[in-house]
């Protein structure tokens, strides 16, 4: 019934069976069941030890079955103990752990046969001692029974287990795992291990066989190659921060100078690590204790006389390095850390190596510029690094060609950031960075220059801005800027650059320099080579940036026009010029017309009281000279895109009224299309010019009766827009009865026209050829040039498909280069023409109609309005008149 099998599938069952014997005093039942559990215990073997394992409780049940058999010299049987000791081994080592609680609570209990109990939680423990420990997953479990350990105060079985912890670890590390923690560096980096008595004798077992081994083990991995220790600086560091940290709080001095002399053989970059960990854990209950800060300052001795130029240091941890001492206000510490960084920097400059130094990458990090370098330890700072670098680029400036040369701006923008925030509470700069400030910036170029403004303006501006000597130093900045500019005619600033220096000095209330600058760029501008329409580019955004515009004192203003009036004249000559001289023949595109006369506008739209800077007449001479198509665009673009300013400003209207006069004067008519047509209507009824208007009636009575003339005569007849504007505009009107009646004169004495083969409208793109002979007297021809009858029947298929103006047929034949098109000219084209003809007489005569109709309506409507007038009552008489 209680066999083997049963016990490990039914334990509990079994357990409860024996309880049940004993609540009923029936020992001889209760030993027997307590007996074959133990017997079975003996006999099982590891896998059915694990099937136990997840059931924590029922074996917690059975030793305490055992325990209450055991208080009865009537049940106790010391083999079952026995047995029941041997059935530990065959358990995992978390499930003895997860054990241990309970253990440990029952062995410190005053129950009955407590000494059975300590007796059971020894065995427990040196169980635990001859684990495998080299499970990645039981790092809480043994730092809980290490705790036990301490709380149980057992040094031998305490010693016994750190040792098979450092058998782990050395197992560990002969299969170079380096990336990963050992059991060892998980237990010596654990919170809960630092909060034990370190200083106990507990804790000196502790100390000695788990820290010293690991001292002991990162001084063979220093003594390794170069490569090895490299890749496991990183957990290096670490395992040496948690190290530290035990042997301060252990207070071993002999322990501590064994760390100090360590250090000497580290690399800087652990070094540095090391040290910003320590700062770290000065929250912990050892903040203020003696041995922290030896050790703080034996790793910063060994900091100043490291080599820093190791490229395996990173500029982040050397920056909070730096911030630390910052925060810990150590003097001393901090002046020998920096000089160590210059000597870095100098042999890093003698190797000539090519990418940034940590001097450089230190001064230019935005965490530099948050600390209080106008403190004392600001000056250290200032006087050790910025001072340097400051004198290393005077040299690198008087140098011809220097190969840090474009590392030099970075630089200087960031040893300027760091002066303004060193200043005191005053504008004036200090003079030791002042001075080689200003020769550097004597010795760069335009571009330079405002390179430097733009990194200002970039990179913690708020925060510069705040500072005293912000505006000194901008004002030093821009006076070799205006110099420079002065120096070299030809250079130019852009305009996105412009606009941010002008910006500054404004907002810095620099107007003697302002002025300067303007009128600097403007005498540049005016003299330069560059395209009219990149100096357009720039005075268009100056102008019409209101917060650096309005700013402007009005003499700056003034400058700036009379410097955009020179401009424009001179663009208007080139433009001019490139049309009327032969050598050039090159018509300016309508792009850069339109940009013209928009810079035109935008002055007339600035333009100060009493000073005017250009004339609108100057055009005159360009607009004579451009082709009736690129005027007709310009006038309707213009139209279309500036009637706000140009209704606006009467200059601007002059010009374009002007403009509008000289082209309906032209040949424009056969150039118009139906879209053209209504849109120079548009203007017409827009600008209310009465010349304009008896001009471009002239212009379309001359041109009839082309085609293009219909194509007005037809909108007059059937757009009721304009239908509606011929009655309420009387300009408009006497232009249409002007283009009526001409065009009616003319058509009394056209005949119809006679037959011809001549289709003189036939247009055939890139056959010219064909084109030649539909528009001449021949009848039919055979067209050749093709390389197969399918390029032939593809182009008869097209010729018919766009036969609009002309009538052919068309038949192909042949084959490969034989092929050919025989083309014949048909009557259609002709009959086409007579149709047209007859539409057109039709609609004439329908707009004489419309004329007569229009006028009669005008005239009625003139009498009315005399009507209205002529039944005003006269006034009265006064009583001396009635007299």
């Amino acid at each position: 019934m209680i066999s083997p099998d049963r016990i490990t599938q039914q334990l509990m069952p079994v357990i409860k069976l024996a309880h049940f014997f004993l609540n009923f005093d029936c020992l001889e039942g209760a030993n027997f069941v307590g007996d074959r559990i133990s017997s079975a215990f003996i006999n099982i073997d590891k896998s059915q030890a694990h099937k136990l394992a997840p059931q924590h409780t029922h074996i917690w049940a059975y030793l305490e079955l055992i325990f209450v058999l055991e208080a009865n010299p009537k049940t106790s049987n010391q083999e079952r103990m026995k047995s029941f000791t041997s059935f530990f081994s065959k358990l995992e080592f978390s499930v003895l752990c997860d054990l241990l609680p309970k253990m440990e609570a029952q062995s410190n209990s005053r129950h009955e046969n407590s000494e059975s109990r300590k007796n059971t939680f020894y065995d427990f423990c040196k169980a635990l001692t001859d684990y495998d420990l080299r499970s990645p997953c039981i790092k809480k479990a043994v730092v809980d029974l290490i705790c036990s350990y301490f709380r149980t105060g057992n040094a031998e079985l305490l010693r016994s287990f750190l040792s098979n912890i450092v058998r782990a670890h050395v197992a560990t590390k002969e299969k170079e795992t380096p990336s990963s923690k050992t059991l060892l560096e998980e237990v010596i980096s654990s919170p809960e291990i630092l909060n034990l008595d370190l200083s106990s004798d507990l804790g000196e077992i502790f100390m000695e066989v788990l820290v010293d081994s690991q001292l002991t083990t990162m001084k063979k991995e220093t003594s390794a190659s170069a490569n090895r220790l490299d890749d496991g600086s990183s957990l290096l560091s670490t395992n040496l921060s948690s190290c530290l940290r035990l042997a301060i709080a252990s207070g071993n001095q002999g322990r501590m100078k064994s760390f100090a002399l360590f250090f000497s053989k580290l690399e800087s970059s652990i070094l540095c690590d090391l040290l910003l960990k320590m700062e770290v854990q000065a929250n912990s209950r050892h903040e203020n204790s003696e041995s922290r800060k030896k050790m703080f300052n034996e790793l910063c001795k060994a900091l100043s006389e490291c080599d820093l130029s190791s490229p395996c240091i990173k500029k982040k941890t050397v920056v909070d390095l730096i911030c630390s001492y910052f925060r810990t206000r150590n003097v001393e510490l901090l002046r020998s850390f920096l000089s160590n960084i210059v000597r870095a920097h100098v042999a890093s400059e003698e190797n000539e190596t090519p990418s940034m130094t940590l001097l450089e990458e230190v001064i230019s990090s935005p965490e530099i510029l948050n600390l209080d370098l106008s403190s004392d330890l600001g000056e250290i700072f200032m006087e050790t690094l910025v001072d340097s670098r400051l004198t290393i680029m005077e040299r690198e400036t008087w140098a011809s060609a220097h190969r840090y040369r474009s590392s030099l701006l970075t630089n200087l923008s960031s040893c300027i950031r760091l002066a303004i925030a060193s200043g005191k509470n005053t504008r004036i700069l200090d003079a030791r960075r002042a001075m080689p400030i200003a020769y550097i910036l004597e010795k760069l170029n335009v571009h330079q220059l405002t390179g430097t403004f733009t990194d200002l303006l970039e990179n913690n501006s708020k925060r510069l801005k705040a500072c005293p000597s912000y505006p000194t130093m901008i004002s030093l900045i821009g006076n070799s800027l205006v110099s420079e500019l002065k120096k070299n005619a030809r250079d130019i600033l852009p305009r996105r650059t412009l606009l941010r220096v002008l910006d500054i000095f404004i907002e810095s209330g620099f107007a003697s320099l302002t002025q300067s600058l303007i009128k600097q760029v403007c005498a540049n501008e005016e003299s330069g080579t560059r395209r009219h329409q990149e100096k357009y580019s720039l005075f268009a955004g100056l102008i019409s940036t209101p917060p650096v515009w309005e700013i402007l004192d009005p003499k700056s203003k003034l400058i700036i026009m009379k410097t955009c009036g020179s401009i424009i004249q001179n663009w208007i000559i080139d433009m001019s010029r490139s049309i009327t001289e032969p050598a050039i023949e090159k018509l300016p595109e309508l792009k850069e017309i339109l940009n013209c006369i928009q810079f035109f506008f935008l002055v007339e739209r600035n333009v100060l009281q009493n000073e005017r800077t250009f004339d609108a007449p100057a055009f005159e001479p360009l607009m004579a000279n451009l082709p009736v198509s690129l005027l007709m665009n310009l006038v309707l673009h213009l139209h279309q895109s500036e009637a706000g300013t140009i209704e606006k400003f009467p200059a601007c209207l002059n010009f374009y009224r002007d403009t509008s006069r000289l082209f309906f004067t032209m040949k424009f008519v056969p150039l118009v299309k139906r879209e053209e047509a209504i849109r120079l209507l548009n203007l017409l009824l827009w600008l209310e010019d009465e010349k304009s208007w008896q001009s471009f009636a002239i212009s379309v009575s001359t041109a009839f009766p082309s085609t293009s003339t219909y194509i007005f005569l037809r909108l007059f007849l059937k757009n009721p827009v304009i239908k509606q504007a011929l009655t309420d505009s009387s300009l408009a009107f006497a232009a249409f009865a002007t283009i009526v009646d001409n065009c009616s004169l003319k058509s009394a004495s056209l005949k119809e026209p006679p037959f011809s083969w001549h289709q003189s409208e036939a247009v055939v793109p890139n056959h010219l050829e064909v084109q030649a002979f539909l528009r001449s007297s021949q009848e039919s021809m055979t067209y050749t040039k093709f390389t197969g009858i399918a390029e032939a029947r593809h182009f008869a298929a097209y010729l018919m498909e766009e036969s609009t103006n002309f009538s052919v047929s068309v038949s192909p034949s042949g084959a490969g280069k034989n092929s050919r098109c025989i083309i014949t000219k048909t009557r259609k084209q002709n009959e086409r023409d007579k149709d047209e003809s007859f539409i057109r007489k039709g609609e004439l005569e329908l707009l004489v109609k419309l004329r007569e109709r229009l006028g009669q309506e005008k005239l009625k409507t003139k009498r009315v309005t005399a009507d209205e007038v002529s039944v005003i009552p006269p006034p009265k008489r006064c009583k001396r008149e009635k007299m």
